[in-house]
Formats: C-alpha cells, structure tokens, sequence
C-alpha cells in the first residue's frame, strides 16, 4: 500500500464545530466532490506508539485493550520516497507476539518510549473517501483523546490521504498540500502516516 497523507489543525473560527467545518474545509472539500456524495465511517482506533516506521492499534474498539491472543493491527513502512509518500503492509497479530516479531525484525521502538502497551492514545476518526483518477483520496476529522490521568486536553485534527500509485500521489498530493496550508492553522502542517503522528501527540508534553 503506497500513500501520501497530511495532518493539520483548522484555524480557530467563532462558532459552532459544524459551522466552523463548514467555513475551514470548504476549499478542500471542493477538490474532491464525491467526498459530499460519499457514507461517512466512523470508528475509534486504540494506538499504542511504538515508531514513525511501526503502527500497532487495536482497530475499531470500545474500551478494551488487547490481550493474549486479540489479534492487532501493526503496519511496517517499507519504503520513505520524494515527497513524502510512503509503502506500507499490514499485518494481523497476535498481541502477545507484537514484541518477539518486531524485534526479529529488527525493529526497536523510538528511544526513550516506555515498554510497548504502555503508552496509548485513542483516536475518534470520521472519515469520507471518494477516488479520482485511479487514486483513492480520504478526508478524516481526527479526534485524539488521552487518558485524563496525564492531563492533557484532547485535540482536534484533520487528515487527508492519498493512496494509489508512486507518480499519481505526487502530482495529487502537489495540488493537495497548498490547498491544506491555506485552511490550517500556521505552524500545525506535517506530512507524516498516523504511526508518526501518534507518536508526536502521545510524546508530547501537557
């Protein structure tokens, strides 16, 4: 799976949450209309960080964690190309086996996390996703909510996800991207895949 994908954060806006999505995402929604014509998904997912190369979450959960044989998702980057866009594969495992592969495989966690499971963060996405010439494109409102023993407020993202093939992403992703900056809040815009992201906002400090 090879995708391109960018998270921000909307520029404050009076009002409403409905009302401000209006007004904040409406340039980037016009790029893409069979995302108005398109079901809306919603789910929330149960990350535990471990690296910008490694995503291990628990898909579509209420407020069980995994244990024993629970089979997690965990997605590995393969491949980091110009531009930004990345391959990933995904695997289904068993929670209790996570560790002993991803050290086979010589993947170690980022420096300085706490033994995996330790540290998590759940994330409320509500996506659309249309396609357009032979790519698919997804929009997602992200909501990531922290445990209210650490004290940190929760916080409001957007997402938006190119994937398909190498040379369509990058021309997509060079029309998408100014598109992102001009509705975000200055200084929130990163190309990264959700592994990375949930890393920085579970790292971050209060």
């Amino acid at each position: 799976m090879c995708e391109w994908r960018v998270f921000f954060q909307v520029q404050p806006t009076a009002g409403a949450r409905a009302a401000a999505e209006d007004t904040n995402l409406s340039a980037i929604k016009t790029l893409f209309p069979g995302l108005e014509r398109g079901s809306v998904e919603e789910r929330t997912d149960l990350y535990f960080p471990y690296s910008a190369a490694v995503g291990v979450k628990a898909r579509g959960i209420g407020l069980e964690r995994p244990h024993g044989e629970d089979t997690v998702e965990v997605k590995l980057r393969t491949a980091t190309e110009e531009g930004g866009y990345e391959t990933w594969v995904k695997h289904r495992w068993n929670w209790d086996s996570v560790k002993a592969k991803l050290k086979k495989r010589d993947l170690p966690p980022d420096p300085g996390l706490p033994q995996l499971g330790d540290l998590e963060c759940r994330v409320q996405k509500r996506r659309r996703s249309t396609r357009m010439d032979g790519l698919k494109i997804e929009f997602t409102e992200v909501r990531v909510v922290f445990d209210a023993s650490i004290g940190r407020s929760d916080e409001e993202w957007v997402s938006v996800c190119v994937e398909g093939s190498g040379k369509g992403i990058q021309a997509m992703s060079s029309t998408v991207l100014p598109q992102c900056k001009a509705v975000a809040h200055e200084g929130t815009v990163s190309v990264m895949g959700y592994p990375k992201f949930v890393l920085q906002r579970a790292s971050a400090a209060p």
